[in-house]
C-alpha cells in the first residue's frame, strides 16, 4: 500500500459518489474504483453512519454523496 492519501480505499469510494451525476449501487462503485465488494461495503456504512453519504432504499440500495448542492 502506497502512503499517497488518494489512493486510499475509502478516499476513492468518497470520489467516486461525489464526482457521479446519478446515485450507484455498491457494486457499481466496486467496479469503478477496482477495489473489491467486501472492502467497498464497510465504507460505505462507514460513510452513512458520518452522514458523508446516503442509502436509498429502492429495488436495491443505491448510494448517493451528501453536498449541498444535491441538498437543494
Amino acid at each position: 500500500m502506497t502512503d499517497d492519501p488518494f489512493k486510499h480505499p475509502p478516499y476513492l469510494v468518497r470520489e467516486c459518489l461525489r464526482t457521479s451525476h446519478k446515485p450507484l449501487r455498491a457494486r457499481e462503485i466496486a467496479e469503478k474504483t477496482g477495489l473489491p465488494l467486501s472492502r467497498v461495503t464497510p465504507i460505505l456504512h462507514n460513510l452513512k453512519q458520518t452522514g458523508s453519504a446516503t442509502a436509498i432504499k429502492a429495488k436495491d440500495t443505491f448510494w448517493v454523496h451528501d453536498t449541498p448542492a444535491r441538498k437543494l
